[in-house]
C-alpha cells in the first residue's frame, strides 16, 4: 500500500496498519498523512466449543478454555510482535474507553489473574485433560489411542496474526497438544469459520480480528454479541451454549434491564469476570493503528475505527484544493461475504463501502460516540424518574416522569400466522420505562430518494418494522432460527411503537430496556438503512419463503440454498425472477397491513424503477446515501462509486469535525511515600500544550495499584486552576499500603472526546 500511495496510484488506504516502521515512514513523507486512531481494531482467537460429530474437541470443556488464557503471552504480542503499537487485551472491552475505565479495578484484577504463566497454564491444561480421560505419552496428549490435534486456522493477511498464531501454537505444543497450523487468507478462512457447521471438526481455533464500527461509549452489548447466540446468525454463534445464569446477565446488559448505574456496574463486572473465563473469544491485543492517505485529502475519521468504519467518511471526504475529482480508496479486501442488509456480511471491508451508499436517521459523533441528527429534526426522550440517563446535546429534550403510559393502539408484537400487528391493548401492556419521540422534516418524502429513483415513503418504515418481528416467528414463511433468539431478547424489553403522524412523520417508541446511558443514543429512528427499501426486501423475502434464498448464512447453510446477495452471484438472477413476478402482479407484501401505507401506483412504479436500476448497474444494492455503486467486480474486488445526484445535502454539512481534543496527562510528585502520611501529587491536563478547558473536563480520577495489578485505593482529584489538579491520598489509605513499589494511574475524562487522557507514575512506599 505505501509504495502505491507514494506513487499516487492509491489516495487512501482505509485499513488499519500497526507497524511502527511504516508509521515513521508515512509521517516523514511530506506527501503522506495518516488518520491516527487511539483505540480500535482487536485481535481475537475464536475458540470452537462445539462437540464434534467425529473426533475429540477438548475445548468443549470450559475449564480447559480458561486454561488457554495462561498460555497466551499478550505482552510479547503487543511489545515485540507489534513493536509497542498495541495494547495487551484481556477482555472484550476496548482498552482505555469509558467502559474499561468505569470498572478498571475489575479489569486490572483479570489482567493480573490471566497474565502469561506457562507453568500455571500447563498445570491447568493437565488437570482438565486428565479429567476428560486423556493421558500424556512422550510429551503429547493422547485420547482413545489418538493424539489430541488442535486444528488452528491462522490468518496470514491480517496485521501480525501469523506471528501471534505461531507464538500461541508453540505454547500449545509445549503444553502437550499436537497443533495443525492451517495458514489461510481471509477469503479461505471465512467460509470455514463463519459458514461451516462447527460440529464437523474441521477447526478448533481461529485467529482473526475485529474492526471497530465507531467510538463506543457503551459496550454493555459485547458479552451478548461475542459469547451468546444473540450475536451473529452464523452456525458458530448459534452453537454457543452459555449457562442460563450467565446468559441472563448478558441479556440484561444487551436489553438495558437495570434500574441504577450501580446495578449496571455490577452486571458489567460479573459479565467481565465470567465471560473472560468462559473464553470462547480470547482477545490478544488492541491495535490503535493508523490509516495512511495522500496529503490534500480531507475526511472525518473515527477515533476508534479510523476512516473506513466511520459513519462520516463518505459525507466528508474531499480534495482540499478542488471541487469533485476522483479518489482511489484502497483496503485489504471486498465482497468477503454476501451483501444483504438483514443478515449479510458484517466484515469491515464490505461495510466501509456500504456506508457510502447509506443514510441514517442519526450519526455517531466520531469523537464522542454521541448520536447527532442527520435526517431527523429533533427528538424527545421521557424516562421514569430515577432511570440512569443523561443528555449532552440540545437536539434531544430529556424529561423524567412518574410513569410512561403505552397507548393501547401501539404495535407491540407481530402475529405471523394472521399477518397483523398485536396492539398494546391486546397484549395487556400499559406502561414502559421510557419513550422516544422522533420528528422528521415535513419534506422528508419529497427530498429523499432511493437510488433507483423511488421516493422514500412511510411504507419503507412499516415494512422494516414488520421484518424486525416476522423472521423470528415460527409461523412466518421466512422464519429463521438464528433470528429467533435476537427477537426473544428484543421482545423481553420492547413495549411498542406508534406512528403518530405520517405527514410530517412522527414515531413514538416505548421500551423497558434503557441500554444506553445517553439520551441521544436512546432515540429509536426506525430509519430504513442501506438497501432496506420495501420493494427490494419484498422480492428477497419472497425468494426465501419459496426456499430459494436465505438472508442469514446459518439458514442458507442449514437449507443448502444461496445466502442472499444483492450485489453479485446466483442470487441476482433469482431476485430478478421474483422482481418480474412482483411487477407483473403488482404485489404488495404483508398486504393486510402494507396496503394502508402504499399509495396507488407506488408498487408498480417502484418495481419498474428497480428493474431499470438492475438493467443499468447489474446489481440490487440501492441506498439513499451520497454515493451510488455503478460498477461491481467481485473477481478483482473493486467497486466504482459515483456521486448520487439526488442526494440533498451539501458536502460541507459535517465539516465541523476538526482535530479531536485528546487530553495529555502528566503527573508530578514525590517518588517516595511514607506509610500513614498523606501523599500529594500534581496532575497537568493539557491539549496541544495548553491547559485543557475546565468546562470540558468531566472529572479527573486516580487509582493506586500494587505490582500484581490489584486496586488498593481510588478517588478524585481537585482542580487547583484550569489544567492543573491536585491528588491527595490520605494517610489512612497509605497506612494500608505494603512497603514497596506501587503505581498511581490518573484518568482525565473529557466531554469533548470519549477517549480519556491517561497517565501513570510509579512511587515507592517506605516505613515511617
Amino acid at each position: 500500500a505505501i509504495p502505491r500511495l507514494k506513487a499516487g496510484e492509491v489516495d487512501i488506504y482505509a485499513d488499519t496498519l500497526a507497524d511502527p516502521d511504516i508509521f515513521n515512514e508515512v509521517m516523514s513523507d511530506d506527501n503522506l498523512d495518516a488518520a491516527v486512531a487511539v483505540t480500535g481494531s482487536s485481535v481475537d482467537i475464536h475458540v470452537n466449543p462445539a462437540e464434534f460429530a467425529e473426533g475429540f474437541n477438548p475445548f468443549t470443556d470450559a475449564g480447559l478454555r480458561e486454561a488457554l488464557q495462561w498460555l497466551l503471552d499478550r505482552d510479547y504480542a503487543a511489545k515485540e510482535i507489534h513493536g509497542g503499537l498495541a495494547y495487551p487485551k484481556y477482555t472484550a472491552l476496548s482498552v482505555n474507553l469509558p467502559e474499561y475505565v468505569n470498572i478498571i479495578g475489575t479489569v486490572k484484577s483479570i489482567e493480573a489473574k490471566y497474565h502469561f504463566n506457562m507453568e500455571k497454564g500447563k498445570a491447568a491444561v493437565a488437570e482438565r485433560m486428565e479429567a476428560m480421560g486423556a493421558e500424556m505419552q512422550d510429551g503429547k496428549w493422547v485420547k482413545d489411542g489418538e493424539p489430541v490435534v488442535i486444528h488452528f486456522i491462522i490468518r496470514t493477511d491480517l496485521w501480525k496474526n501469523k506471528e501471534i498464531g505461531d507464538m500461541f501454537s508453540d505454547a500449545l505444543e509445549e503444553a502437550g497438544f499436537t497443533v495443525d497450523r492451517m495458514y489461510k487468507t481471509r477469503d479461505e478462512a471465512s467460509p470455514i469459520v463463519f459458514g461451516s457447521d462447527p460440529t464437523e471438526g474441521v477447526w478448533n481455533l481461529y485467529i482473526g480480528g475485529w474492526g471497530a464500527e465507531g467510538l463506543a461509549r457503551d459496550e454493555s452489548w459485547v458479552w451478548g454479541f461475542f459469547y451468546t447466540n444473540l450475536g451473529l446468525g452464523v452456525p458458530l454463534w448459534q452453537a454457543y451454549d452459555v449457562p442460563e445464569e450467565a446468559f441472563d446477565v448478558a441479556q440484561k446488559l444487551w436489553n438495558g434491564e437495570f434500574e441504577t448505574i450501580d446495578e449496571r456496574t455490577e452486571l458489567m463486572k460479573e459479565a467481565t469476570e465470567f465471560y473472560t473465563a468462559w473464553n470462547t473469544h480470547m482477545f490478544v491485543v488492541e491495535l490503535p493503528g493508523f490509516q495512511p492517505y495522500r496529503s490534500g485529502i480531507e475526511t472525518a475519521y473515527d477515533l476508534a475505527a479510523g476512516v473506513g468504519s466511520s459513519d462520516l467518511w463518505p459525507f466528508t471526504i474531499r480534495w482540499a484544493d478542488e471541487i469533485g475529482g476522483t479518489i482511489n480508496f484502497a483496503q485489504k479486501s471486498l465482497y468477503v461475504e454476501p451483501w444483504n442488509p438483514i443478515a449479510g456480511s458484517n466484515w469491515a471491508y464490505d461495510m466501509a463501502i456500504q456506508a457510502a451508499t447509506n443514510d441514517k436517521g442519526v450519526f455517531l459523533d466520531p469523537y464522542t460516540g454521541l448520536a447527532r441528527p442527520e435526517r431527523i429534526e429533533k427528538a424527545e426522550v421521557d424516562v421514569v424518574e430515577g432511570t440512569p440517563v443523561k443528555k449532552t446535546l440540545d437536539w434531544v429534550d430529556l424529561k423524567f416522569v412518574d410513569k410512561v403510559e403505552v397507548p393501547g393502539d401501539a404495535w407491540v408484537d407481530w402475529d405471523a400466522e394472521n399477518q397483523k400487528w398485536i396492539t398494546a391493548e391486546e397484549a395487556g401492556i400499559t406502561e414502559a420505562k421510557m419513550k422516544s419521540v422522533v420528528y422528521y422534516p415535513a419534506d422528508l418524502f419529497d427530498t429523499i430518494k432511493w437510488q433507483d429513483g423511488s421516493n422514500l415513503s412511510i411504507a419503507d418504515f412499516v415494512y422494516n418494522m414488520i421484518l424486525t418481528f416476522d423472521r423470528g416467528k415460527e409461523a412466518s414463511p421466512i422464519y429463521d432460527e438464528a433470528a429467533a433468539a435476537s427477537l426473544d431478547a428484543f421482545l423481553s424489553h420492547f413495549k411498542g411503537v406508534k406512528i403518530v403522524s405520517t405527514d410530517p412523520l412522527i414515531i413514538e417508541t416505548y421500551d423497558d430496556g434503557v441500554s444506553q446511558l445517553d439520551a441521544e443514543n436512546l432515540v429509536s429512528t426506525w430509519w430504513p438503512q442501506n438497501a432496506q427499501a420495501w420493494h427490494l426486501l419484498s422480492i428477497a423475502s419472497a425468494a426465501e419463503a419459496n426456499g430459494e434464498l436465505a438472508y442469514s448464512g446459518d439458514k442458507a447453510d442449514a437449507n443448502e440454498v444461496e445466502w442472499t446477495s444483492f450485489i453479485a452471484g446466483p442470487s441476482l438472477e433469482i431476485l430478478k425472477t421474483y422482481l418480474d413476478d412482483a411487477a407483473a402482479n403488482g404485489t404488495i407484501p404483508y398486504e393486510n397491513v402494507m396496503k394502508d401505507y402504499i399509495a396507488d401506483g407506488e408498487a408498480e412504479a417502484r418495481y419498474a424503477n428497480l428493474a431499470n436500476f438492475y438493467d443499468t448497474y447489474g446489481h440490487f444494492w440501492i441506498g439513499t446515501g451520497p454515493f451510488i455503486i455503478t460498477e461491481v467486480d467481485t473477481t478483482n474486488k473493486t467497486a466504482v462509486l459515483v456521486k448520487y445526484e439526488d442526494y440533498p445535502d451539501s458536502a460541507d454539512k459535517w465539516g465541523i469535525f476538526g482535530q479531536p481534543m485528546l487530553a495529555d496527562v502528566e503527573i508530578d510528585g514525590d517518588g517516595q511515600v511514607v506509610k500513614g502520611q498523606d501523599a500529594s501529587f500534581d496532575v497537568y491536563v493539557t491539549f496541544n500544550g495548553d491547559p485543557y478547558p475546565a468546562d470540558e473536563i468531566a472529572k479527573v480520577s486516580y487509582m493506586v495499584f500494587d505490582e500484581s495489578g490489584n486496586l488498593l485505593t481510588q478517588g478524585e482529584a481537585e482542580m487547583a486552576e484550569e489544567g492543573t489538579y491536585t491528588i491527595t491520598i490520605p494517610g489512612d489509605a497509605t497506612g494500608e499500603f505494603a512497603a514497596g513499589s506501587l503505581k498511581l494511574q490518573v484518568v482525565a475524562v473529557s466531554n469533548a472526546v470519549a477517549v480519556p487522557g491517561v497517565g501513570s507514575v510509579d512511587f515507592v512506599v517506605v516505613e515511617p
